[in-house]
């Protein structure tokens, strides 16, 4: 069976796998040596041009030839695992499983393995076998292979890009630099040289060094100005720092290249939020990725509203930015506190810290202090149960007598509370408030923490009283 040569698609199309099933039916034997040189050329055609339709077709033609030549010739095996990745490719680092469609990724193993049986010296056999390893995370199986070729490579480029590349991935961006140091001397070609550019993109992602993550996407799209993607890649950098308007000139390069649905997409995204009312584009500005709190504070509370409808939107990481900045204005807000109050049970550690710490500078409701009391003494997290009465101890700034009444007393009820740690932080928080503790002791005895409570009981009735 041969793999069919499928008709021309739309430049835009998804693309989807495609049946190698053709490898495993008869062939007819022929030259070895006219098999690998087909194969070869194939292989070199698809890497040259992984997203170009016709030329990946084309690929495929002389990997069915090859294999008539000779269905036991390695490098077909090569080539059609990487004609099988392309075909899966759908969207993301090509070196990540979660940009293929399922079943990809373990297709294209099976013929990298079968090309490995076949010829066990060939060293691209080897390679395609290490990176499918490091696309799925089985990076100790591609260290050896790598080391190995590097020693008996050790002029050959992707060797080292790809030790680079495992070296990233394990969480070791000084070393993968160290390598792609090495693959510098070696890129010998323009995709070689935008390919090394890449790498280096991958480590300035991995040290959020976003000055020279945009100086290499700038040095990728003039290294290959005809390259859609990286333009689109440009974009989606600025569209994640929310530079919409400039992300909607790389966007509308991108589409005049290639119109795939992603871009087209992207496009109108970014028109949509480059043209939305000047004030709020400028306040999301004034607050991602980090908030200018002096310009912010220049604006006066009317931006309140603003930044929580920014806020609602925002992902998990920008929202505790923006709870920070509320934090750090404390101006009352409704919009602000029914913005927050979705996350005040949050797991996401960051957020919920940020936003039990910024309740009580935007509201003094009651159903603030109520939440933060509740999570003080109920939830299951130590930590954010101990920042909850920081909360309620630090920033409950705009509480009326009667309100702190009603938080003392809630306080006062927690020394109760049959966990220490919850007794422990109700004191300090009553101590932070009141200036005295009337000798309490979280871990004392029950009798002795009941006379003490009701000392604080008699405490707040008079306090009441002179109210």
């Amino acid at each position: 069976m041969r793999l069919p040569v499928r008709p021309s698609m739309a430049a835009h199309a998804i693309l989807m796998v495609a049946p190698l099933a053709w490898l495993l039916g008869d062939g007819v034997q022929a030259a070895t040596t006219q098999a690998r040189l087909l194969a070869t050329e194939a292989m070199d055609t698809l890497v040259a041009n992984p997203f170009n339709l016709k030329e990946r077709q084309a690929a495929i033609e002389k990997i069915n030839q090859a294999r008539a030549l000779d269905q036991n010739e390695s490098m077909v095996y090569v080539a059609a695992a990487q004609a099988t990745l392309q075909e899966g490719y759908q969207i993301g680092s090509p070196d990540s499983s979660r940009a293929y469609a399922p079943g990809t990724v373990d297709q294209a193993l099976a013929l990298a393995r079968k090309a490995v049986d076949l010829d066990p010296a060939l060293p691209r056999a080897r390679l395609t076998l290490a990176r499918l390893f490091i696309i799925q995370d089985r990076l100790d199986e591609a260290a050896p292979i790598l080391d190995r070729l590097r020693k008996e490579e050790p002029d050959a480029f992707r060797n080292w890009y790809y030790s680079a590349t495992l070296s990233l991935r394990r969480g070791d961006p000084e070393q993968a630099t160290v390598f792609l140091d090495k693959a510098a001397r070696h890129a010998r070609d323009p995709l070689e040289r935008y390919t090394l550019n890449q790498g280096r993109l991958w480590i300035a992602y991995a040290e959020k060094n976003d000055v020279a993550a945009e100086r290499l996407l700038k040095l990728g799209i003039a290294l290959q100005p005809g390259n859609a993607y990286a333009y689109g890649m440009y974009a989606d950098f600025l569209m994640g720092r929310h530079r919409y308007p400039e992300a909607a000139v790389q966007w509308e390069k991108t589409v005049s290249l290639k119109p795939f649905p992603h871009a087209v997409d992207r496009l109108a995204e970014a028109k949509r939020l480059a043209s939305r009312p000047k004030d709020e584009a400028e306040i999301e500005a004034l607050l991602l990725p980090q908030a200018n709190i002096g310009r912010l504070k220049v604006e006066g509370p009317g931006v309140l509203p603003m930044m929580a409808r920014i806020y609602g939107r925002s992902e998990v990481e920008e929202r505790a930015v923006i709870a920070n900045a509320f934090y750090a204005l404390a101006w009352k807000s409704p919009a602000a506190k029914q913005a927050l109050m979705q996350d005040v049970h949050t797991d996401n550690q960051n957020l919920r810290l940020q936003v039990q710490w910024a309740l009580g500078r935007v509201s003094n409701d009651p159903d603030v202090v109520d939440v933060l009391l509740a999570n003080m003494q109920t939830d299951g997290n130590p930590l954010f149960r101990d920042k909850a009465a920081c909360a309620l101890a630090n920033d409950q700034i705009h509480l009326t007598e009667g309100q702190k009444i009603h938080l003392y007393g809630r306080l006062i009820q927690a020394l109760r509370d049959p966990k220490p740690q919850v007794r422990d932080i109700a004191i300090k928080a009553l101590k932070i408030h009141t200036g005295q503790d009337k000798g309490f002791r979280p871990n004392a005895t029950l009798g002795q923490r009941e006379e003490r409570i009701r000392a604080w009981e008699q405490w707040l009735a008079e306090y009441r009283a002179n109210q």
